[in-house]
């Protein structure tokens, strides 16, 4: 099983993605496009840049809702879902370009 799994729900109107770190520690990560911050504690969210394969730049947050991993470690998970969370939308770009 890959350490993290995308939780949307395409038949709801909302637009709400997740990220699910299904390893220990668990955690439980929101994505959404834009810069603005969420509403809570500073650590647990980053800000990232996406160029898309038309070359825009897209502004996404990343926020633990829920983690078993200490705070000081919020950072480096965040890091990483990133970079899952990019290869994932790489991949779907190319999903579309192929079509």
């Amino acid at each position: 099983m890959d350490k993290f799994l995308l939780a949307d729900n395409p038949m709801t109107e909302s637009d709400e993605t997740y990220i699910v770190h299904a390893l220990p520690p668990f955690s439980l990560i929101q994505a959404f496009q834009g810069a603005g911050k969420a509403n809570i504690a500073p650590e647990l969210f980053q800000s990232f840049a996406f160029r898309n394969s038309i070359g825009e730049v897209e502004d996404w947050t990343l926020a633990i809702l829920y983690s078993e991993a200490p705070v000081d470690q919020a950072g480096k998970l965040l890091s990483k879902a990133w970079r899952w969370y990019r290869a994932y939308m790489e991949w779907e770009d190319k999903q579309f370009d192929n079509e």
